[in-house]
């Protein structure tokens, strides 16, 4: 570890420098999800075109209000 790349930060600016840097583990990149990108816009698709949540969840393996929120777009936020 160099120790020149260390400084003194909150744990907000540490979340903010995993984002511009790109080592948040989010959506695929974690190894415990069960969605691909291509899926969550699928999912958001039949949401936006009236599909229940309960429906969307038993097509994609996922709880209903999982599928509630990536509908809404309250998760998976970085895909766009």
């Amino acid at each position: 570890m160099n120790p020149n790349h260390l400084r003194w930060a909150t744990t907000s600016e540490n979340l903010a420098d995993r984002l511009i840097h790109g080592t948040m583990i989010v959506g695929e990149r974690n190894g415990r999800c069960k969605l691909t990108e291509a899926k969550v816009r699928k999912i958001r698709a039949l949401y936006d075109a009236g599909m229940k949540p309960k429906q969307i969840a038993a097509l994609f393996g996922v709880s209903n209000s999982m599928a509630g929120y990536i509908g809404r777009r309250q998760n998976w936020k970085h895909v766009a």
